[in-house]
Protein backbone atom coordinates (compact mmCIF):
# COMPACT_ATOMS: atom_id res chain seq x y z
CA UNK A 1 0.00 0.00 0.00
CA UNK A 2 1.18 3.62 -0.82
CA UNK A 3 2.38 5.26 2.18
CA UNK A 4 1.79 8.80 2.38
CA UNK A 5 4.73 11.73 1.85
CA UNK A 6 5.51 12.07 5.73
CA UNK A 7 5.90 15.74 4.46
CA UNK A 8 2.45 15.80 4.20
CA UNK A 9 -0.21 17.08 7.27
CA UNK A 10 -0.08 15.00 10.31
CA UNK A 11 -2.37 12.15 10.62
CA UNK A 12 -5.39 13.42 11.61
CA UNK A 13 -6.25 16.88 10.49
CA UNK A 14 -8.80 19.42 9.46
CA UNK A 15 -7.15 19.99 6.30
CA UNK A 16 -8.17 16.15 5.15
CA UNK A 17 -11.78 17.36 6.05
CA UNK A 18 -11.37 20.27 3.97
CA UNK A 19 -9.84 18.07 0.83
CA UNK A 20 -12.83 16.09 1.16
CA UNK A 21 -16.05 18.58 0.84
CA UNK A 22 -17.40 19.89 -2.14
CA UNK A 23 -17.42 23.35 -0.87
CA UNK A 24 -13.77 23.34 -0.87
CA UNK A 25 -12.89 21.89 -3.73
CA UNK A 26 -9.35 21.55 -3.24
CA UNK A 27 -7.23 18.59 -4.27
CA UNK A 28 -3.95 17.79 -2.00
CA UNK A 29 -1.20 16.30 -4.46
CA UNK A 30 2.11 15.54 -3.51
CA UNK A 31 5.09 15.96 -5.35
CA UNK A 32 5.60 12.46 -5.74
CA UNK A 33 1.68 11.69 -6.80
CA UNK A 34 2.38 15.07 -9.26
CA UNK A 35 5.63 13.74 -10.78
CA UNK A 36 4.05 10.17 -11.01
CA UNK A 37 1.46 11.48 -12.87
CA UNK A 38 3.51 13.56 -15.04
CA UNK A 39 5.53 9.98 -16.35
CA UNK A 40 2.03 8.22 -16.87
CA UNK A 41 0.69 11.52 -18.88
CA UNK A 42 0.75 9.42 -21.82
CA UNK A 43 -1.82 6.70 -20.41
CA UNK A 44 -4.75 9.33 -19.72
CA UNK A 45 -6.34 13.58 -20.95
CA UNK A 46 -5.54 16.38 -18.97
CA UNK A 47 -8.93 17.14 -18.62
CA UNK A 48 -9.98 12.91 -17.03
CA UNK A 49 -7.85 14.84 -13.95
CA UNK A 50 -11.31 16.27 -13.47
CA UNK A 51 -12.76 13.48 -11.86
CA UNK A 52 -10.28 13.66 -8.59
CA UNK A 53 -13.03 16.34 -8.18
CA UNK A 54 -16.09 14.24 -8.43
CA UNK A 55 -16.58 14.80 -4.31
CA UNK A 56 -20.02 13.51 -4.63
CA UNK A 57 -18.94 10.04 -6.13
CA UNK A 58 -15.29 9.88 -4.08
CA UNK A 59 -16.43 11.58 -0.51
CA UNK A 60 -19.96 10.93 0.20
CA UNK A 61 -18.99 11.49 3.59
CA UNK A 62 -15.85 13.74 4.86
CA UNK A 63 -12.47 11.88 5.90
CA UNK A 64 -10.34 13.27 8.75
CA UNK A 65 -7.42 11.48 8.41
CA UNK A 66 -4.34 11.16 6.06
CA UNK A 67 -5.04 7.02 5.13
CA UNK A 68 -8.81 7.43 4.67
CA UNK A 69 -8.11 10.65 2.10
CA UNK A 70 -5.28 8.61 0.24
CA UNK A 71 -7.27 5.38 0.19
CA UNK A 72 -10.11 7.11 -1.92
CA UNK A 73 -7.79 9.21 -3.89
CA UNK A 74 -4.99 6.78 -5.10
CA UNK A 75 -8.27 4.04 -6.77
CA UNK A 76 -9.50 7.14 -8.27
CA UNK A 77 -6.51 7.59 -9.88
CA UNK A 78 -5.44 4.46 -10.82
CA UNK A 79 -8.78 4.61 -12.90
CA UNK A 80 -7.69 7.59 -14.77
CA UNK A 81 -4.37 6.25 -15.30
CA UNK A 82 -6.62 2.79 -16.09
CA UNK A 83 -4.05 0.49 -14.13
CA UNK A 84 -4.70 -1.86 -11.47
CA UNK A 85 -4.96 0.18 -8.01
CA UNK A 86 -2.39 -1.97 -6.70
CA UNK A 87 0.37 -1.20 -9.27
CA UNK A 88 -0.47 1.91 -8.93
CA UNK A 89 0.11 1.63 -5.01
CA UNK A 90 3.59 0.18 -5.90
CA UNK A 91 4.60 2.88 -7.97
CA UNK A 92 3.38 5.97 -5.88
CA UNK A 93 5.56 3.73 -3.58
CA UNK A 94 8.54 3.67 -5.73
CA UNK A 95 8.19 7.31 -6.14
CA UNK A 96 7.68 8.35 -2.80
CA UNK A 97 11.07 6.16 -2.10
CA UNK A 98 12.93 7.68 -4.49
CA UNK A 99 11.86 10.82 -3.32
CA UNK A 100 13.45 10.08 -0.07
CA UNK A 101 16.47 9.52 -1.53
CA UNK A 102 16.66 12.75 -3.17
CA UNK A 103 16.16 14.05 -0.34
CA UNK A 104 19.17 12.35 1.55
CA UNK A 105 21.15 12.98 -1.33
CA UNK A 106 20.53 16.13 -1.03
CA UNK A 107 21.25 16.41 2.66
CA UNK A 108 24.60 14.48 2.42
CA UNK A 109 25.78 17.25 -0.48
CA UNK A 110 25.14 19.45 1.94
CA UNK A 111 26.58 18.21 4.41
CA UNK A 112 29.88 17.10 2.21
CA UNK A 113 30.47 20.96 1.62
CA UNK A 114 29.72 22.09 5.62
CA UNK A 115 32.77 19.79 6.32
CA UNK A 116 34.60 21.13 3.33
CA UNK A 117 34.05 24.83 4.14
CA UNK A 118 34.86 23.16 7.95
CA UNK A 119 38.55 22.75 6.84
CA UNK A 120 38.69 24.84 4.33
CA UNK A 121 38.11 28.19 5.91
CA UNK A 122 40.66 27.55 8.81
CA UNK A 123 43.69 27.13 6.58
CA UNK A 124 42.56 29.87 4.57
CA UNK A 125 42.53 31.99 7.79
CA UNK A 126 46.45 30.82 9.07
CA UNK A 127 47.66 32.16 5.77
CA UNK A 128 46.00 35.42 6.03
CA UNK A 129 47.89 38.84 7.38
CA UNK A 130 46.43 39.93 10.85
CA UNK A 131 44.94 43.63 8.81
CA UNK A 132 43.09 40.96 6.27
CA UNK A 133 42.35 38.99 9.54
CA UNK A 134 40.70 42.13 10.70
CA UNK A 135 39.01 43.56 8.09
CA UNK A 136 37.49 39.98 7.06
CA UNK A 137 36.08 39.80 10.45
CA UNK A 138 34.03 43.21 10.17
CA UNK A 139 32.70 42.18 7.03
CA UNK A 140 32.13 38.90 8.50
CA UNK A 141 29.92 40.33 11.97
CA UNK A 142 28.38 43.18 9.79
CA UNK A 143 26.94 40.73 7.38
CA UNK A 144 25.87 38.45 10.55
CA UNK A 145 23.92 41.09 12.08
CA UNK A 146 22.33 42.44 8.64
CA UNK A 147 21.42 39.49 7.16
CA UNK A 148 17.63 39.33 7.88
CA UNK A 149 17.28 43.28 7.71
CA UNK A 150 18.72 42.51 4.20
CA UNK A 151 16.71 39.81 3.37
CA UNK A 152 13.55 41.90 4.03
CA UNK A 153 15.00 44.33 2.02
CA UNK A 154 15.45 42.68 -0.82
CA UNK A 155 11.84 41.38 -0.98
CA UNK A 156 10.67 44.59 -0.56
CA UNK A 157 12.47 45.53 -3.59
CA UNK A 158 11.49 42.26 -5.85
CA UNK A 159 8.36 42.63 -4.22
CA UNK A 160 7.19 46.04 -3.89
CA UNK A 161 8.80 48.03 -6.78
CA UNK A 162 5.79 49.63 -7.93
CA UNK A 163 5.80 51.38 -4.88
CA UNK A 164 9.17 52.86 -4.22
CA UNK A 165 9.69 56.34 -5.32
CA UNK A 166 10.70 56.74 -9.21
CA UNK A 167 14.46 57.98 -8.54
CA UNK A 168 15.15 54.72 -6.42
CA UNK A 169 16.03 52.32 -9.67
CA UNK A 170 19.92 52.49 -9.57
CA UNK A 171 19.92 51.89 -5.72
CA UNK A 172 17.56 49.20 -6.40
CA UNK A 173 19.71 47.72 -8.81
CA UNK A 174 22.71 48.01 -6.87
CA UNK A 175 21.22 46.71 -3.65
CA UNK A 176 20.21 43.44 -5.55
CA UNK A 177 23.81 43.19 -6.90
CA UNK A 178 26.20 43.74 -3.86
CA UNK A 179 23.61 43.57 -1.66
CA UNK A 180 24.87 46.56 0.19
CA UNK A 181 23.90 50.14 -1.01
CA UNK A 182 27.28 52.13 -1.58
CA UNK A 183 29.09 49.37 -1.60
CA UNK A 184 30.73 47.72 -4.52
CA UNK A 185 30.32 43.82 -5.10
Amino acid sequence: MFTPPTHEWVRQSQVYRDCSVKEIPVVMMPFEVLCYLLQEKHRFRPEDLFGLWDYDTLFPEPVGTRSGYWQVMTPAIARILRRPVEEVFMELEVFRLYYEEAVREARRRIEDQIRFIHSDIPLKVKHMTEDESKKMLVKLLIQTKIARLLEADRNILKNRKPFLPYEEPEKIEEQQETGFPGEAA
